[in-house]
Order: structure tokens, then sequence, then C-alpha cells
């Protein structure tokens, strides 16, 4: 019998153990340790489960994690980190404008978040908007405008627990500009602890490389 992962649900294997986001109810699952080799051996096998991981992995199959057909999606390419940090030029002062904003925008995924599943969330946060130039040395600029934005925008709203709302608001402020960004869902397996920034290129732009280093990407969406 064979069985794919239901849409809107991400997996990966963190120091030995597997996570799941439910993306549609913004929901982590980790393994027990039966389950977890029970999936790890339908992961080598392409979906094919035996006859005696069936038992292990009745729970994914309640939960709606797992549904019975074949499917490609078992073979994923390694998600990459981006290694470096991104840095404003010295001094700069945060435009009045994109202070408004980076706040604005916060507001408005948290209200949505509150009212919407995270998959609607993210699929708003994926269009695309006005098309500005696309030379680098203006790309570059921008992002320095809404990072510095998102930075100052931290003491009128704080930092702490709002990884999410901050990087789907940025990663969308992107998006519409047509800047090239990637928004990043990570997680850590011991202790277990789930993180969420954005990237352009090489660099991290809502948070420190050696900060998000300790966690596995467990999707990305661009």
């Amino acid at each position: 019998m064979h069985y794919q992962l239901r849409g809107n649900v991400e997996y990966c294997v963190a120091t030995g153990e597997v996570i799941i986001l439910d993306v549609e109810r913004a929901r982590y699952l980790t393994l027990a340790p039966d389950c977890r080799d029970a999936f790890l051996r339908l992961l080598d096998s392409q979906g094919l489960v035996a006859d005696s991981d069936l038992r292990e992995l009745e729970v994914l199959r309640r939960g709606g994690y797992l549904v019975e057909g074949p499917s490609s999606e078992w073979t994923r390419k390694a998600l990459d980190i981006a290694h470096e940090d991104f840095h404003t030029p010295q001094g700069q002062k945060p435009q009045p404008l994109f202070l408004i904003y980076a706040i604005t925008s916060q507001w408005n995924i948290a209200a949505r978040l509150r009212v919407s599943s995270l998959s609607t969330v993210i699929k708003y946060a994926r269009r695309p908007g006005i098309r500005l130039s696309t030379r680098a040395k203006d790309s570059d600029r921008l992002i320095q405008f809404i990072v510095t934005g998102f930075e100052k925008s931290s003491l009128l709203l704080g930092r702490t627990d709002r990884c999410l709302i901050r990087s789907l608001a940025m990663f969308t402020m992107l998006q519409r500009r047509e800047v090239r960004s990637r928004l990043v869902f990570g997680v850590r397996a011991d202790p277990f602890a789930a993180h969420c920034w954005v990237e352009s290129g090489s660099a991290v732009l809502n948070d420190a490389a050696e900060h998000v280093r300790c966690f596995t990407p467990v999707m990305v969406v661009q």
C-alpha cells in the first residue's frame, strides 16, 4: 500500500527526529520513536508502507497527515539556509514611509492570521505587486529601507514571539515590490523550537545568520 502526505503538510529530519508541519492548521508534530522509525522507512521506500508499519503510522493516518496514493513528493531537495547577515549602512535612519509600512503590514498580517489559516495568509503574502526596477543596486537599496523600517518598528511592536508575523509582513512587502526573497520556516528538535525568518540571496534579513543555523528548514516559500 502506498501513502503520500496530504497537501499543505511538510516534514524535515532534524538531528534524527522527524518533525511535521501542518501548514493548514499552523501546527507542528514530533513523532514518537516507533512512529518516527516507521516514517523513516516510509521515506526510504518512497511511500510504500510495510504491513508491519501500518500500526505505528496509524496516528498519522487518523490525523489526516498521510493519505493513500502514490506520490513523488518523498524525494525532496535539501533546503539550504542563508549564511550571511544583511548589513545596512552605519547610521542609516528609517525612512518614515517605510516605518509606517512596516507597522501597518504587521497589523495587517496579525489580523489575517486571526481569521484565516496560515496557508491562506501565505498565498496572500506570495502575490506579486507593482513592478519596479529590477537592477540589483535598486533592489539592495529597497531592501535596506524595508529592513531598517522593520528594525525600528520593533521598538513599538516588540520582538518577543513575533517572528511569524514579522517575517510574513516583510516577505509580503518584498513580494509586492517584486524583490526576490524567501520565507523560511525552521525547527529544532532538542529542545523543540520553531522559528521563521526572511532571506534574500545569501543574506538573512531579519535575524542573525548564526541564530538561524540552529534550525533545520522544514519549508521555504518563495
